[in-house]
């Protein structure tokens, strides 16, 4: 059974939008300064035009509008929550700024120009960003220290023209997983998925055919879809099989729990509905049913690993909800009259 508690009514639109690119926010009234809480940030856009990062506390209060134009391709953050960083798009249309934004005062700081509105990562750490950018024609994956914003390119160029994307992070800091379109260690001319050295970019190693490529939070196995189905392999690319008998609608990686232990697909079989898939015995449970024209997506873990963000849109609006992965209880979060929610990610409790 599925129940539902409301925390806020809806938002009227007027306190949500800013002009322009990024800009310097005002400094915050003390009575206005941020107190220890879990804060959510998620893209949104009003009629495909107007994009801006919204930051919220759990609780559907404190809606705040950061001044940056852009839905972000990917928000990551630092191990405390202190920090976000997520692809900002400028003035100028199509391109976009690496963003580095203080989570306590709402100020921020662009850390690269030029970056690709593709999927970023963040180290365990916290030192290290893996980026997109153009080198030439083609896109290349690049490290940046989160101290110094020194940057290094780590893909290499081939004689063929080759993007390499997606990057992850191994947990253990020493490798890169990606994928790419480059014909490497195999006859295949589809995209694969490949590890090479964090450090320098060497031993690129082919793994398999597929796209959307995700390490478990161990470092032991990598998720990844095939023909809209999901797999899992080893980190080394053995032992790969299919975990899901049914396509999955996706945008990018399903979510992981920190945990390990549960995986979020949406199953194209069943009108999208998010399911949860146990990594241990690969046992299902659909989490949410919705009705006629009522669309689920961006579903991502907590930090906790124990709720699920995910965006709805609807006849009535838009809105933020989340649902316990233990109880399934679903809890709406924020709600508006018209536009779109996008990519929401919570950040650790502080």
């Amino acid at each position: 059974m599925l129940l539902k508690k409301n925390i806020l009514a809806q938002v009227s639109l007027s306190i949500l939008l800013t002009a322009g690119a990024c800009r310097e926010p005002q400094p915050l009234r003390p009575e206005e300064q941020i107190q220890e809480s879990q804060k959510i940030a998620f893209g949104y856009a009003l009629g495909g035009i107007t994009h801006h990062l919204q930051v919220v506390d759990a609780d559907g209060s404190n809606l705040t509008a950061v001044p940056c134009r852009g839905i972000p391709a990917n928000t990551v953050y630092s191990p405390d929550g202190r920090y976000l960083y997520f692809p900002s798009e400028r003035s100028v249309l199509f391109r976009y700024d690496l963003i580095k934004l203080d989570m306590d005062s709402l100020n921020f700081i662009v850390l690269v120009e030029d970056v690709e509105s593709i999927p970023i990562d963040i180290s365990d750490d916290g030192n290290w960003l893996a980026i997109v950018m153009k080198s030439g024609s083609e896109l290349k994956i690049f490290t940046l220290s989160v101290a110094s914003t020194d940057l290094k390119q780590l893909s290499q160029d081939f004689a063929r023209e080759a993007d390499f994307l997606d990057p992850k992070i191994s947990p253990d800091g020493n490798r890169i997983l990606f994928m790419s379109d480059m014909a490497r260690a195999t006859d295949s001319t589809s995209w694969g998925i490949f590890t090479m050295d964090f450090y320098d970019g060497g031993n690129i190693t082919y793994l398999a055919e597929g796209f959307y490529p995700q390490y478990t939070p161990d470092g032991n196995r990598i998720l990844y879809i095939v023909n809209d189905m999901l797999y899992i392999m080893n980190a080394d690319g053995t032992d790969l099989h299919r975990i899901y008998d049914s396509p999955i609608f996706y945008r990018d990686m399903p979510t992981i729990s920190s945990d390990g232990q549960w995986v979020i697909v949406q199953d194209k079989n069943n009108e999208n509905e998010l399911t949860s898939i146990n990594l241990n015995d690969l046992s299902t449970r659909q989490l949410t049913s919705s009705k006629t024209n009522y669309y689920e997506e961006y579903p991502t873990f907590t930090p906790d690993g124990r709720g699920v963000l995910y965006s709805v849109k609807d006849s009535t609006g838009s809105r933020l909800e989340m649902i316990n992965i233990d109880s399934g209880e679903i809890t709406e979060i924020i709600s508006f009259e018209a536009g779109t929610i996008y990519r929401p990610v919570a950040l650790p409790i502080r």
